[in-house]
């Protein structure tokens, strides 16, 4: 894969075998290795994991073991590396093999398959939590000199704030929100909606595809904002948690302890990212990066924990 000029279907059959290798738990009840997988290669459109109905599609007969389907040329939903909707309302992540930087890792290519096929898991949800409305960007203050900045602090502050020590964690992580906030007064609600939920559906994303490879953040902030803030922003709310739990003396029956500005700061740093509702995620997904040795959050358990064992 490495020396080849450009990515085959081959390619993505691997990155598919690694997906299916993992046992990980990325999100709660997103499983990336049960969801419809389609990518155009330059001449077909393949078409892993379901049934299509749609005119075109025809069974790989070279691969009868696999439930494999193809459609020559370029299929009209599939356009970018994005999830997408085939006939019948079927969603798949969809991958566009030539639009891909060349050479390309096995490892790198099963992440991004994942990345996309939460995008999948995103919009089979109810409601619209998962939702951007991108008319919304463009009309947002993007020239405003006090917003630049206020953003640009926030990202520094966030930046530190990943590698803090406990002893100065509460303290960074109040100051990502006070310029987090500091935003707010420049703009208006559908704008502080929109990059929520850019940060939100993107940034999350981002989470689970660095999560599946077992890697730590590598934090770029000038690399569309929204999507590494978000990861950030969930990145920081795991390690507030750990904190939490590792570094506080618990409360009665073994309860999170009641340290109110920490909770006030852990809150509103979940109100950020997770979707409403859903804050006892925290608990689950702080299984996917290692948190402090013999922690019982490790093995989905946590006593700590007022909401109850994890279930996924």
């Amino acid at each position: 894969m490495l020396g080849s000029a450009s990515l085959t279907v081959a390619d993505v059959q691997q990155a598919r075998h690694l997906i299916q290798a993992s046992a990980q738990s990325l999100w709660p009840k997103f499983q990336p290795a049960q969801m419809p997988l389609v990518v155009y290669d330059g001449q077909i459109t393949v078409l892993w994991g379901a049934q299509p109905v749609g005119a075109g599609w025809q069974a790989n007969s070279d691969y009868p073991t696999e439930d494999r389907w193809v459609f020559q040329g370029r299929h009209p939903q599939v356009w970018a590396n994005t999830s997408c909707q085939l006939e019948e309302g079927l969603l798949a992540a969809s991958l566009l093999l030539p639009s891909l930087p060349t050479p390309c890792r096995p490892t790198d290519l099963a992440a991004l398959a994942v990345h996309e096929a939460f995008h999948v898991y995103q919009r089979g949800q109810a409601g619209v939590t998962w939702q951007i409305n991108e008319l919304d960007a463009l009309t947002y203050p993007a020239t405003d000199s006090a917003l630049l900045v206020h953003r640009a602090m926030e990202l520094q502050a966030l930046q530190r704030a990943l590698t803090a020590s406990a002893a100065t964690l509460p303290e960074v992580a109040a100051e990502v929100l006070h310029w987090r906030e500091a935003q707010s007064a420049h703009l208006a609600p559908e704008h502080i909606e929109y990059i929520r939920a850019a940060e939100r559906v993107e940034g999350l994303a981002h989470y689970v595809e660095l999560a599946s490879k077992r890697l730590n953040q590598n934090f770029q902030p000038l690399i569309f904002p929204p999507r590494r803030c978000g990861c950030g922003l969930i990145r920081l709310a795991q390690r507030m948690a750990f904190y939490w739990i590792d570094c506080c003396p618990t409360g009665k029956n073994g309860s999170l302890p009641k340290v109110p500005h920490l909770m006030n700061c852990w809150v509103r740093l979940l109100a950020c990212i997770i979707p409403a509702g859903q804050f006892h995620l925290i608990f689950s997904i702080g299984r996917v990066l290692p948190p402090k040795k013999n922690c019982c959050i490790s093995n989905g358990s946590c006593k700590h924990s007022t909401l109850g064992p994890v279930r996924n």
